[in-house]
């Protein structure tokens, strides 16, 4: 992860921000009042669905059964978007 000061990434935002963007990398800011991380909504987006998953106590249990399992050699079940959302319907 790279850093800046907010000093030096006020002079030159625009190159650090297409930099974060079109390179997936996290941007440490640091000041005097605090730092702070600057990352790609792209990635924020995957860090928070992770987040909100472990955060879920049966989706964490689903997926810790899931990595015995595949430790254990057990092919896990797989399903076709179809058969996923059969009983969706959509108007």
């Amino acid at each position: 992860m790279s850093s800046v000061t907010l000093e030096k990434l006020n002079l030159n935002i625009d190159n650090y921000f297409l930099s974060a963007i079109n390179n997936n990398e996290e941007l440490l800011i640091t000041s005097d009042y605090g730092n702070l991380v600057m990352i790609n909504e792209n990635e924020w987006n995957r860090i928070n669905e992770t987040l909100n998953l472990l955060s879920d106590k049966i989706s964490l249990n689903s997926l810790l059964i899931s990595h015995k399992e595949r430790e254990n050699g057990i092919e896990p079940e797989s399903y076709s978007i179809n058969e996923v959302f059969s009983e969706i319907y959509f108007n």
